[in-house]
This record gives C-alpha cells, structure tokens and sequence, in this order.
C-alpha cells in the first residue's frame, strides 16, 4: 500500500517476498511493518522481532530491505504507519458498504474478507472499485474461496449447538 499511496510503481512481486526470494516471509513483514510504523531509525531489533532464522544481523536486514524497496526507502522511518492503517480501514469500509447496499454482508478480518461464496466475483469488484477510489490505480488482488458447511439444525429440526470437540480456528 505505501508504494501505492505515493505513486510508485511497485513491480508484480510480492513487497515481502521479494527479500529473500520467498523465505522469510512472516519476519520480513514484520521488520518491514515496524519500519514504516517507527518514527525513530531502529537501530536496534524490536524486542518483538525474532530474526534468529536469517543469519544476519538486524542492521544487514534493515539494509536489505532497504536495497530490495529503493523507491520507498526515504519513507521508512517516518512514522507514516497508522496513516497507511486508516487508508486500508477506509478501504475495507467503503467494500463493507458497498455489501450494506445489497443487503448483504461482508465480514472484515485482518486483510481479508469473509462472506457467502456466490458473491466472489462482487467482493473482488468491490475491493477493486475502493482501491481505486482511494489511490487512483488498480491493483491486482488474490483471494481464495473457502467454503465450509455448517449444519445449522439437526434431523429433527432443532437448532443444533456446539459441539464440545468442534474449534475456532483464527488464521492470519
């Protein structure tokens, strides 16, 4: 979103992918996260940040991702973090919105949306549509349809409830 935000071109490539050809995902968002979120220069690891799988120190992290995000390095450490945060949540509101229109619902999780599988081709619209409204340029979204039944009665009619075996499972 910050390559977006400030009109730069940010090329086909996953932002935290492209660090370490596909490794490290998880960590590098993280790094990277924190680097837009702080104001001051983080010249030492975020007690938070585990990086004991990347055989570097933190300050060659911070340079490769510096290197590997050239165009947006002057906007690192610049503290612009909960800006980015309230452009994304008026994205996801304008598609929530969109939904409430319809009289449908679309549920909001973390950077994902949650609602019945026919309207797919709807929600992909509608996060297209508010991207654009919000930057003025398209983006090419990946979603994957999930669908899972749950029987809401049992065979006799009765509302069923949970069962004691049966988790939540909250996955980012």
């Amino acid at each position: 979103m910050l390559y977006f935000a400030y009109n730069y071109e940010m090329g086909e490539e996953d932002a935290y992918d492209r660090v370490f050809d596909g490794e490290h995902r998880d960590v590098v968002k993280q790094v990277i996260n924190a680097m837009i979120q702080s104001s001051s220069q983080l010249n030492l690891k975020p007690d938070k940040i585990n990086i004991d799988g990347l055989e570097m120190s933190w300050m060659e992290n911070r340079q490769r991702i510096f290197d590997t995000h050239n165009p947006i390095q002057h906007l690192l450490f610049k503290g612009i973090g909960n800006k980015l945060q309230c452009k994304d949540s008026f994205i996801a509101e304008s598609v929530m919105l969109q939904f409430v229109k319809q009289n449908q619902v679309a549920f909001h999780i973390h950077d994902s949306f949650i609602m019945h599988a026919g309207f797919a081709g709807d929600l992909e619209e509608a996060m297209r549509r508010a991207f654009y409204d919000e930057f003025q340029t398209d983006i090419p979204i990946e979603y994957e349809v999930v669908i899972e039944r749950v029987t809401l009665f049992n065979a006799a009619g009765t509302p069923r409830t949970e069962d004691k075996n049966r988790r939540s499972d909250h996955r980012r």
